[in-house]
């Protein structure tokens, strides 16, 4: 859906995007339940594996649930990112995709008229992508810290191509190693998401290990 937005359109208040799939989607990557981790996720099912799995997150259920899982501190979290910089430029009026917004990127954003002094400026874009990725961008950090969307380039693209393409596949049973190009394609995404996390969470590891530095001989 492309649609035409003037600088008349940008947000001067914060306003409620809330990216709830986003925010849905990247719990169950940080809590899965043992059939979503291995029917979606590619984990093999063992005793071990469940020990594990409960290990990994119990202690982390409280703050989530207390933060993000219910409506009125997630209201709460969102309304105060959005206060953020972020809120007050849905697009950038750029014409360079150096300088363009992280989520203005996947949404074809086309300068029609520059912005500047007399008429209000105006820029196509695929409204559906770039709502999608603006929300993106503000549940993302919130969950992971911007410096874990900023090390991932390919995060968002992946991301939507696991959730859009793979995740309602895998939920209906279907093998993962069935020749089709959208599978193939949405398993690859899986897998470099998952390595992105694994590294975050060493990193964090790191970290309370007594290393202050979270990058120091990390990738």
């Amino acid at each position: 859906m492309e649609t035409a937005i003037d600088s008349r359109s940008q947000p001067t208040s914060p306003t409620l995007i809330a990216p709830c799939r986003s925010l849905i989607t990247l719990s169950v990557l940080n809590r899965p339940s043992t059939p979503l981790a291995t029917c979606v996720f590619g984990a093999t099912n063992s005793p071990q594996f469940k020990k594990k799995l409960r290990d990994s997150w119990k202690d982390l259920l409280g703050p989530v649930e207390r933060t993000f899982l219910n409506d009125s501190a997630a209201t709460s979290a969102l309304k105060e990112e959005l206060h953020s910089p972020k809120a007050g430029v849905f697009v950038s009026f750029s014409t360079d995709p150096a300088q363009k917004k992280r989520w203005e990127l996947s949404a074809n954003a086309r300068v029609i008229t520059p912005n500047g002094p007399g008429p209000p400026g105006a820029v196509e874009a695929d409204l559906r992508s770039l709502s999608r990725d603006f929300g993106a961008c503000i549940a993302i950090p919130l969950l992971f810290g911007q410096d874990f969307l900023d090390r991932c380039p390919r995060l968002l693209d992946d991301f939507w191509k696991f959730d859009n393409d793979l995740f309602p596949l895998m939920m209906i049973g279907v093998a993962s190693s069935t020749p089709l190009k959208c599978i193939k394609d949405g398993v690859a995404a899986r897998s470099r998401l998952l390595q992105e996390m694994e590294t975050l969470y060493r990193r964090v590891d790191h970290y309370h290990g007594g290393a202050k530095q979270l990058t120091t001989g990390l990738t």
